[in-house]
């Protein structure tokens, strides 16, 4: 998920940003990226979970990640 939520400078489209490369088809049926659908202002909410799944890249937070999928795992079963 993080990998498609980052830039991607040399894309051969030139669709840099994630929002760029995500679609939406309109009642007119026409697709749009969501860059062009939210006229380059992305709702607030999805800001903020792009913003949160950035930290998953760090390290810390994937231990921290890892830890607690293994063990919401071992509790399930």
């Amino acid at each position: 998920m993080c990998d498609i939520l980052e830039d991607a400078p040399n894309h051969a489209l030139g669709w840099v940003r994630w929002s760029d490369r995500v679609f939406y088809r309109t009642d007119e049926n026409i697709d749009k990226s969501l860059t062009e659908f939210f006229k380059g202002r992305l709702p607030r909410v999805v800001n903020r979970f792009v913003s949160l799944m950035s930290l998953a890249k760090h390290r810390r937070v994937k231990s921290a990640l890892r830890l607690a999928l293994n063990e919401e795992r071992d509790f399930a079963l």
